[in-house]
């Protein structure tokens, strides 16, 4: 019997218990129990096969089809399909799960063989389109799909290929991407998930989307500035085009998409630290117009990055968990091109042992946890993408609890006039293992922290610029690094200025270390308008280079002691210390 779909509106009874998740289906309207994928909220994955009527359904036989094929025990129980929505234990006692169990569900007729979707047989490509169908469409580009999550509902949870789901523009819901196994069938190759998003050219308030350029000049690494592109003939008005993208069409550079960092009339700064461009290419400025803005529930049983919220509070606009894959293995969650828009409490919320890359993407909206929240173990990576929350308490980009790996590459984080007062990017965890950030050119606008370290992270910063409102540009605090290590590795040029005349680096605790890399002077720390250049205190410890210009008010504040960096320059060896405390500067 072929397998018919079953509009997921109709599926009104679900029927679950607790860690792993077993559930069975109710069509309302047919009164047919449906057979169906579900998965735990640890990323095994099961299928379930109903073996009774719909009226008297005496057992339910759950066979793993995870890789390591071992069986799990069946669940038996007494159902009908007038029951209503149970669920009632811990840890899944709320609608918001329900609502996720239901997403989660690619409903078929009962008397389907629906062994024959465990796995991917070949490469996919479906289509989401806001005048698509998830009753008649298909997910061909004739009949595109209406939903981002139903395209993701309709692939079988063992990835062994590349699916691609191309999003038109429009205005979607929020969607939750887990319970994935990515298990290529050569080791090695590739295999995952990617939603790609549409551009669209951007229409500036003044001046043109596209043009030619009249003149180019490179971006440095050390000290840090970005690529200028010039077109003489364009009437910008002032930074209308920063947190939009540049598209070089033709010429040097063609095909790249980078973020604006600011704009005058005629110019373009965009975050590249090196050559960009050429005299007499071609470019458009561009931006997503495949925008998701409504947000869906978190698991309350995944820990939250800021706080505890209530259930009510922790959603995020696309949430990502519970995947099993491997960078070995090439597997890759991949999105491209989107704009979340929703006010919710996370932008991106990723979860597990899974390897997600977010290019050229754009988080706005009012956030009041994180625009990015990861939780480990993974590796997640922002790149050529742009954070710019525009109300709320939250931080913009967030890794903490767990092993993080994370890299922030091309990436522009900002606050809009009337933004959230907080950080731009927390990283680490007192009570969780050792993780690692990596930012590579990378401009952080107007937050009150730009980094905050919460400890047991290493930091790794290359051509990165920090311009704050009042706050730390950096921060690793005492009562973090007392009982957890915090090492920043200056690998190339940093700036440092602080419109707001605070300090720019704040040290403190004897596990926190700061290090220029001085091979050929790549490391520098430069940077003006700071109050205190560096305040460093409680044992933490602070290597400059000898390029190092940056300056303050206060340069060095040494537990509580002015100091300059002329002063520690003129000791031999180069070294101000306090022994009571062990804290130094030194070069």
């Amino acid at each position: 019997m072929a397998s018919k779909l079953i509009n997921i509106t109709a599926v009104t009874t679900v029927l679950s218990q607790p860690s792993p998740t077993y559930a069975l289906v109710v069509d309302s309207t047919s009164g047919i129990v449906v057979n169906d994928y579900i998965s735990d909220n640890e990323g095994g994955v099961y299928h379930i096969t109903i073996i009774s009527d719909a009226t008297n359904l005496t057992a339910i036989d759950d066979t793993d089809i995870t890789p390591e094929g071992v069986p799990v025990i069946g669940v038996g129980s007494c159902f009908t399909p007038t029951n209503a929505l149970k669920l009632s234990q811990a840890p899944f006692n709320t609608p918001g799960w329900g609502e996720i169990a239901r997403r989660d569900m690619r409903a078929i007729d009962a008397g389907a063989n629906s062994s024959t979707r465990s796995a991917t047989s070949a490469s996919i490509t479906y289509y989401v389109d806001p005048a698509g169908s998830d009753v008649t469409g298909s997910g061909s580009i004739t009949l595109p799909f209406r939903s981002i999550q139903y395209a993701l509902d309709s692939i079988p949870k063992r990835v062994r290929h590349i699916v691609n789901i191309k999003v038109s523009a429009g205005t979607y819901n929020g969607f939750t991407l887990n319970g994935f196994v990515f298990d290529p069938i050569i080791p090695g190759s590739a295999t995952g998930i990617s939603i790609l998003g549409t551009w669209v050219n951007f229409a500036p308030a003044t001046g043109a989307a596209t043009g030619t350029l009249s003149s180019v000049a490179a971006g440095t690494s050390n000290p840090v500035t970005w690529a200028v592109l010039t077109d003489a003939g364009q009437t910008w008005t002032t930074d209308n085009l920063k947190g939009k993208f540049i598209n070089i069409l033709t010429g040097t550079s063609a095909g790249t998409i980078l973020p604006i960092a600011s704009n005058t009339a005629t110019n373009l700064a965009v975050i590249s630290s090196s050559a960009l461009g050429s005299i007499g290419g071609t470019y458009a400025i561009i931006d997503s117009a495949s925008i998701v803005n409504t947000p869906v529930e978190v698991p309350n049983s995944l820990p939250a990055v800021q706080g505890t919220p209530t259930i009510a509070a922790a959603h995020a606009t696309i949430n990502v968990y519970g995947n099993i894959g491997s960078a070995v293995n090439n597997s890759l969650i991949r999105f491209e091109a989107l704009k979340t828009a929703a006010a919710a409490f996370y932008g991106f919320f990723t979860e597990g042992n899974q390897a997600i890359t977010i290019a050229r993407c754009q988080i706005t909206g009012a956030v009041t946890g994180s625009g990015l929240s990861m939780l480990g173990p993974g590796r997640t990576t922002l790149t050529q993408s742009i954070v710019n929350l525009t109300t709320g308490s939250g931080t913009s980009i967030a890794a903490a609890a767990g092993a993080t790996q994370t890299s922030v590459i091309s990436t522009l984080t900002t606050c809009t006039t009337g933004g959230i007062g907080n950080n731009a990017i927390t990283v680490g965890s007192i009570s969780g293992p050792f993780s690692s950030t990596t930012l590579v050119q990378v401009q952080i606008d107007s937050h009150l922290v730009g980094i905050l370290s919460a400890g047991n992270v290493a930091i790794s910063l290359s051509s990165v610029r920090i311009s704050g409102a009042g706050g730390q540009l950096i921060k690793a605090d005492p009562a973090h690094n007392a009982q957890a290590q915090t090492i920043i590795v200056v690998a190339s040029g940093l700036d440092l200025s602080n419109s707001g005349a605070s300090t720019a680096v704040q040290l403190g605790g004897p596990q926190a270390f700061l290090t220029c890399v001085v091979s050929a002077s790549t490391g520098t720390i430069t940077g003006s308008g700071n109050s205190i250049a560096f305040a460093v205190e409680q044992g933490a410890r602070v290597q400059v280079s000898a390029a190092s210009t940056i300056t303050g008010t206060t340069e060095i504040l040494l537990d509580s002691m002015p100091h300059t960096l002329a002063e520690m320059r003129a000791q031999s060896p180069k070294v101000l210390n306090n022994l009571s405390y062990f804290s130094c500067v030194f070069e």
